[in-house]
């Protein structure tokens, strides 16, 4: 297992071979550039750091997300990576921070549609909680998600599913709600981060490479907000980890097929 490179670098240098590139994505930041025309995006930044005009981008997050992204250097190598993407070889971990009490461990299979129009697809994430504060002006949990499949939004929609939507998200949690959150505890964009991406080494076969992103230091401070330690967090993401792989071999947890819709939190 190759971890993350010691690297510092103006763009968060979290690994770097000869064939690819993973960084840290602060949040507000596009990856490429979007409607409004961006200059300063993620893809401009790693052209800059690497000195060339072609980066490949092997998937993207939203740009209120943080956290780790993976790029390739050549065009073999993003082949290489996205067949990984496509085969399933590649592990991602979020951490979102979420209103009110998530359930302890939800296997969420619930189909969903690319874009208004278009038919619903498979998509799968794990859940799991791993703190649980109760705050005003509502209860709130920091939960980690394991996306099996990689839809626009996919964690967003499912974590809505739940009726427990990550805090600040615009487009499928509640304005008034959020806007109280904010105005307590100082959560000014989406509560979500990319943690940890583990894939297949395009240089060295056999060996996979992990990179892990510490939370961003907006993060940090909502969660001493909420009186939540980010030691035990991290404690509690380690824990997920392995769970989450036990349950892959063993499918031992029971799905969530439905929210508890009286509001309760799950036994």
């Amino acid at each position: 297992m190759v971890t993350n490179a010691p690297v510092r670098s103006a763009i968060g240098v979290l690994y770097e071979d000869d064939r690819c590139l993973v960084v840290d994505k602060p949040p507000r930041l596009l990856v490429h550039r979007g409607p409004c025309n961006d200059r300063d995006t993620l893809v401009a930044r790693v052209r800059r750091y690497l000195g060339c005009r072609t980066v490949h981008p092997i998937h993207r997050l939203d740009r209120q997300t943080s956290g780790v992204v993976l790029f390739a250097k050549d065009a073999e190598a993003a082949r290489t990576l996205r067949r990984a993407f496509d085969a399933r070889a590649v592990e991602k971990l979020y951490v979102a921070i979420v209103r009110g009490v998530a359930p302890p461990f939800a296997d969420v299979e619930h189909a969903l549609r690319p874009g208004r129009d278009g038919a619903a697809v498979p998509a799968w994430t794990l859940v799991r909680t791993l703190a649980v504060a109760d705050v005003e002006p509502f209860p709130v949990s920091v939960v980690a998600c394991q996306p099996l499949t990689g839809r626009t939004h996919q964690i967003r929609r499912h974590m809505a599913h739940l009726r427990r939507p990550v805090l600040m998200d615009a487009n499928y949690g509640n304005s008034r709600q959020n806007r109280a959150f904010r105005a307590r505890h100082g959560l000014a964009r989406l509560g979500l981060h990319a943690r940890l991406l583990a894939f297949p080494s395009p240089t060295q076969a056999q060996e996979r490479v992990e990179a892990v992103a510490d939370l961003a230091p907006d993060l940090r401070r909502v969660l001493a907000s909420l009186g939540l330690s980010e030691g035990v967090v991290e404690a509690e993401l380690s824990r997920a980890r392995a769970e989450f792989a036990a349950h892959l071999r063993f499918r031992t947890c029971p799905k969530v097929q439905a929210p508890r819709r009286d509001g309760r939190p799950w036994a």
